[in-house]
């Protein structure tokens, strides 16, 4: 009995030890809001997140932090080549580190004079090849970061989430999952068959992986 007991713990010991550290960190270590958005990672490894009142950079070490440039809930991050960008109130645009080690924001709203509906937000970013795409609740607006140039895609519909999969633009609807072909939206599986909402996509070698928010997984 002794013996398996020491076995037991033995075994129990090295199994809790395959787990990594998890380390918690309150409003008051970052020094901003409890909401965070969105998270994505810069290309020297820093993680971002998207914050009620600031774009957060963390090393590992310590926080950096970044006010949303037009004083509105920062919705959505992602890292683009050597660019921080990011999505937010009637707005969106990037971050760019400068010679001193500062960042500076430059909002292609302005800069490109576009369209913006009224209180759009913008709730994810995407990239598909040269393009990178801001979603909106009901938009779609493509940016090709090599010339600037602009597309819109209105949809039917609020949208709920979007995700880029293997060179495919997925977008969740209140109606069902939808893909861009030829930059139209095609049906995919109407909302009768999920009927909660999608909040990711993942691929599998038996199909697209469908993970739901009260209903689980759907292949």
């Amino acid at each position: 009995m002794k013996q398996f007991l020491i076995l037991f713990f033995c075994s129990l010991s090295v199994y809790t030890q395959s787990f990594p550290p998890i380390q918690s960190y309150t409003p008051q270590e970052y020094n901003a809001a409890n909401q965070n958005w969105k998270i994505s990672e810069s290309s020297n490894n820093e993680i971002l997140f998207a914050n009620s009142e600031a774009l957060l950079l963390f090393n590992g070490t310590s926080w950096n932090n970044y006010p949303s440039p037009n004083g509105s809930v920062i919705r959505s991050v992602k890292n683009i080549d050597d660019k921080i960008y990011i999505g937010s109130h009637s707005d969106f645009g990037f971050f760019q580190k400068l010679t001193d080690g500062t960042f500076e924001y430059t909002s292609l709203v302005d800069k490109l004079n576009l369209n913006i509906e009224e209180d759009e937000e913008f709730w994810n970013i995407l990239l598909l090849d040269n393009w990178i795409i801001f979603q909106s609740i009901s938009r779609l607006i493509f940016i090709d970061k090599n010339n600037n140039d602009v597309k819109y895609l209105k949809l039917r519909g609020f949208i709920n989430s979007s995700f880029s999969i293997d060179k495919q633009i997925y977008i969740a609807l209140n109606t069902g999952l939808f893909k861009l072909v030829n930059g139209q939206p095609e049906l995919v599986i109407d909302n009768s068959q999920v009927p909660s909402l999608i909040i990711n996509l993942f691929n599998s070698k038996a199909g697209l992986l469908i993970l739901t928010s009260n209903d689980g997984f759907f292949l």
